[in-house]
C-alpha cells in the first residue's frame, strides 16, 4: 500500500483528480509549466493562467499530452508579460486560447497555428511577432486579438472580417477570401479592422467573392 501511495504521489496527480485540479509538469525543453484539469472523464487539460515563471527564457513548447491528459486549451494570461520567451510551439490538439494569453510577449515569435485551433480571445497575441495569420471559416476571434503585432501577411476566409489587426504597421499583404461578406462595422471608422495598418502594400480579393473586388486597385 505504501508503494502504491508513493507511485501516485510521484506522478504529481492523485488517482482521484477532479475537474479544476492543477498540477505542474516539465515540458519538452525543460520548462516547468502549470496545467489545470478540464475534464477528468475525457482526460483533457489546459495550460493554467500564469503557467510559467516570469524569468523563463528561450523556446517554450506546449505539449500535446501531459501526464495522460490531452492539452486542448491555453487559459487567459497564461504567458502574459513573459519578455524573455523567444518562440512558442503550439500543439495540434489545441482548440482555444484565452484572452491576453501571450499579451506583451514582445520578443516572442509564433511560427504557426494548429488546424485544431478555433477560438482566440481578446488581445491574446498583442505585441507578438507572427509570420502570417490565416483566419479560417470556423475560427472565432475576439476584439484586438493581434493588435500591435509584427505580422507580414494576413488572410481572412470567414464571413466577417473583424477588428483583429489594429495598428500592425508591419502588415504588407492582405488576402480577402471568397466568403467574406462584411469588413468591420460600418459606418464607424474606428471599427475598421485594418485601422493603423499603414504599411499595407497589397490587398487582394478572391475573384469568386461577390461583394468585394480588388481588380485595378479596387476600381474595377
Amino acid at each position: 500500500k505504501l508503494f502504491i501511495l508513493v507511485m501516485v504521489l510521484s506522478t504529481g496527480l492523485c488517482a482521484w483528480s477532479a475537474d479544476g485540479d492543477k498540477f505542474q509538469a516539465e515540458t519538452p525543453g525543460g520548462v516547468m509549466m502549470e496545467f489545470m484539469v478540464i475534464s477528468e472523464a475525457e482526460k483533457t487539460c489546459a495550460v493554467a493562467s500564469n503557467a510559467i515563471d516570469y524569468t523563463t527564457k528561450g523556446v517554450v513548447t506546449v505539449p500535446e499530452e501531459v501526464k495522460g491528459y490531452k492539452v486542448v486549451e491555453i487559459q487567459p494570461n497564461s504567458f502574459e508579460g513573459r519578455d524573455y520567451i523567444t518562440s512558442v510551439s503550439l500543439p495540434n490538439t489545441l482548440t482555444s486560447i484565452g484572452s491576453y494569453a501571450f499579451n506583451g510577449c514582445t520578443k516572442c515569435n509564433i511560427k504557426e497555428f494548429p488546424a485544431s485551433l478555433v477560438s482566440i480571445g481578446d488581445y491574446a497575441f498583442s505585441g507578438c511577432t507572427i509570420d502570417s495569420v490565416a483566419v479560417r471559416e470556423d475560427m472565432e476571434l475576439s476584439r484586438s486579438t493581434f493588435k500591435n503585432c509584427t505580422i507580414n501577411a494576413v488572410s481572412v476566409y470567414r464571413k466577417t472580417f473583424g477588428q483583429w489587426f489594429q495598428n500592425n504597421t508591419s502588415i504588407k499583404k492582405v488576402y480577402i477570401g471568397e466568403k467574406v461578406e462584411t469588413i468591420g462595422i460600418y459606418p464607424s471608422p474606428s471599427m475598421f479592422p485594418l485601422i493603423g495598418c499603414s504599411g499595407i502594400e497589397l490587398i487582394k480579393v478572391d475573384t469568386a467573392n461577390l461583394i468585394f473586388d480588388s481588380r485595378e486597385d479596387c476600381n474595377a
